[in-house]
Formats: C-alpha cells, structure tokens, sequence
C-alpha cells in the first residue's frame, strides 16, 4: 500500500507540473493501480481511495466519488 501511494503521490506530483486534464489524471491513475490489483477489496484500497480523495480534492479540485473511485480499479 505505501508502495502504491508513493507512486501516486508522485504521479500526482507530476500531473500538477503538466497541468493534466482530469481524464488524463484519471488514466494515469488506473495505469498505476492495476499494478496493485491485489489490494482491491482489502482495506488498503479504502486507505489508497481516502488518499486519492483527499489529494485529488486539494491539488485538483477533483472530486471523486464511490463510482470513480471503483472504476479506478478496473
């Protein structure tokens, strides 16, 4: 799971620094979790999901709900 946030918060990181869009945040966002599929359904993707809420929440103004935060896993 901190492997995982790591990775996204630098992800994140560098989408503030392309200015990416919402779809392609999103995109890059799912690349990475289908890497850790085998936290689905465990409570570090509920860990993982309140992360990205927050994060996407302040750095974005992105809000992401449950769907979103489901499809993100896909």
């Amino acid at each position: 799971m901190e492997r995982a946030i790591a990775v996204i918060r630098q992800l994140i990181s560098q989408g503030i620094e392309n200015k990416l869009d919402r779809e392609n945040l999103l995109d890059h966002i799912r690349e990475v979790l289908s890497d850790y599929r085998e936290l689905r359904g465990t409570a570090y993707d509920q860990a993982i999901n309140n992360f990205l809420v927050r994060v996407c929440s302040s750095e974005f103004s992105l809000m992401l709900g449950e769907g979103e935060l489901a499809e993100l896993w896909k």
